[in-house]
Formats: structure tokens, C-alpha cells, sequence
């Protein structure tokens, strides 16, 4: 018998055993199915059996099939266990987060962490909200930080943090363009508009951008009026020459700032950063 045991090969084993389908198994081990028969004509020819038998359905198990599952099944659910006990005992966190202000605000809780807990480290990963859930999905990241909506997800989501949204411009361009604190509709519409994606588009938007840093940069060049987090403003701008202004008629709705993670999944060090997270906000 081969010593050299390959774990891919049971693996597709278990899982062509398990759904009796070949395309089935592919989907449920993520490989294709040439990979799958391919795996299984290769298990066969160390074990030197016949495993499946093809049929109009798919494949049926044959008896040294029925034998093997169970002590194979048993073997890689204790691997799997092994090896995420070790990551439930890593020293590093894998964070993804989505918004530039999720970024800012994180940085503050990592540094006031670190404090106490010099040993831990972090691996921190910017990209869009989509993909950052995907990551989780696929364990490639303990925590996601992010301020958009995401209801209807699988995962436990832990609100952090209110944040109120905030018409503003330039000292400059609200002098030029007769912008005061309140404002009317119609007034609101006659200025030229700065968006930042993925708000929603504003009437009269001469400039789209992605950050909240390119959308303070086009304000401060008098380039318009914009919204954003009233606390992005306040944390990382606060002496600016800007003017906080509201519209009557037009109500910003109130974003959180999220942390969501997969609760069967968070290894001790991420769950310990999330509850001083936490704590700090009840403070």
C-alpha cells in the first residue's frame, strides 16, 4: 500500500460518496469534475478496488466503499478539527474592512489593543464590501468592519458605533455661492454636487469618487458641496476650514459602523479584540 497518503483524494472520496453525483461532489469540494474522477480513479488504483459503480443517476458505492467512509470521514473531520483549534489559537488577526472610515476609526482600536496585548498581531486587508464578505466566507479573514447595510447575511454582525451624516463644503465656496447652515431644497439643487460612491447619486453630481479622502480633497478645492461622516470630518479634519450645513427637506439617514464575523469560527485573539471593541464603546 502507498504510504504517501493524499487527503485530496479522500476528500473527493467523502464527498462522491456522500452526493452519488459527480458533479455534486465538485461543487461541494470546490474542484472540477475531471478532478473529482480523476481523484477517484487514482484512490481506486492505490487501494486497488473498485470504489463506485456508474449508473443512469450518478454513481453507486460499491461494498469496500461502504467499508472505507466511515473510517475516512472520521479521520478528516479530526484533522479539520486539529487544525482549526490551531487557528482558534493564532496570535494574528485577519481583518478586512470596506469604508475608508471603518479604516480610520480601526486603526484607533488596533493601537488601543495593542496596549495590553503587544504580543497579537494584525493582518489588515482594504477592498470593496463584497469581496470582504466573500473572505469570510471563505476564512480568509476573522473580522469585517464596514459601514454599509448587510442585512440578510449568515454571519453575527456587532454594531459599534452611530454615525450621523453631514451636508459640508468649503468656507470658500459656501461664501461665493451663498451656502449657509440651512439651506433650502431649491437652493440645495443650484450647487454643484460632489458623490461619493455608493451613496446614492445626488441631483446636479459633477464629480463621482470612491473615497471619502478625494471627496474632502475635490471640497476643499471649492469644487462644490458633499456629504459624509460627521465624525470622519471631526476625527481627521478638525480644524478645516468647512461649513456643516443641513437642507431642509432632505434627511441623511444615520449609518453603524459593523464589525461581522463567523461565530463557530473566531479564533480566541479576534473574539478578545471584538469584546474590547465593545467594551470601549459602553465606556
Amino acid at each position: 500500500m502507498n504510504q504517501n497518503i493524499n487527503l485530496n483524494l479522500y476528500k473527493t472520496f467523502v464527498a462522491l460518496y456522500e452526493t452519488k453525483n459527480m458533479r455534486k461532489a465538485a461543487e461541494k469540494i470546490g474542484v472540477s469534475q475531471p478532478a473529482v474522477f480523476s481523484n477517484t480513479r487514482e484512490l481506486e488504483k492505490q487501494l486497488d478496488v473498485k470504489l463506485f459503480i456508474s449508473n443512469n443517476r450518478g454513481v453507486e458505492p460499491t461494498e469496500e466503499a461502504n467499508i472505507l467512509h466511515k473510517d475516512a470521514k472520521n479521520a478528516l473531520t479530526l484533522l479539520d478539527s486539529g487544525v482549526r483549534a490551531i487557528k482558534l489559537n493564532s496570535d494574528v488577526i485577519r481583518i478586512a474592512f470596506a469604508t475608508n472610515f471603518a479604516a480610520h476609526i480601526l486603526a484607533e482600536f488596533v493601537c488601543e489593543f495593542n496596549e495590553l496585548n503587544k504580543s497579537i498581531k494584525f493582518h489588515m486587508n482594504s477592498t470593496r464590501p463584497t469581496e470582504a464578505i466573500n473572505m469570510l466566507r471563505e476564512r480568509k479573514v476573522d473580522l469585517v468592519f464596514n459601514t454599509l447595510p448587510t442585512e440578510g447575511l449568515e454571519f453575527e454582525q456587532a454594531s459599534l458605533m452611530q454615525l450621523k451624516q453631514t451636508f459640508f463644503t468649503s468656507q470658500e465656496y459656501a461664501k461665493q455661492n451663498d451656502v449657509q447652515p440651512i439651506i433650502s431644497k431649491e437652493k440645495f439643487d443650484t450647487l454643484s454636487n460632489i458623490t461619493l460612491i455608493p451613496q446614492e447619486a445626488m441631483r446636479n453630481s459633477k464629480y463621482t469618487v470612491e473615497t471619502q479622502d478625494m471627496l474632502y480633497k475635490f471640497i476643499m478645492n471649492n469644487k462644490g458641496v458633499g456629504y459624509c461622516i460627521e465624525q470622519f470630518l471631526d476625527r481627521k479634519y478638525p480644524d478645516a476650514s468647512i461649513l456643516k450645513f443641513k437642507v431642509d427637506g432632505i434627511e441623511l439617514r444615520d449609518l453603524f459602523l459593523s464589525c461581522i464575523y463567523n461565530k463557530s469560527h473566531l479564533s480566541q485573539p479576534a473574539k478578545k479584540f471584538l469584546n474590547s471593541i465593545k467594551s470601549s464603546q459602553h465606556k
